[in-house]
């Protein structure tokens, strides 16, 4: 039980913090082309 809940855990985390990269990265592009 414990091991599903840890993996679900991470895999939100690294959804988030997938996500944060990409809005960072997709910010930076738009920046550089303005």
């Amino acid at each position: 039980m414990w091991c599903i809940m840890l993996y679900f855990l991470f895999r939100a985390q690294y959804a988030c913090f997938r996500g944060g990269m990409l809005s960072l990265v997709w910010n930076s592009l738009l920046a550089i082309r303005d």
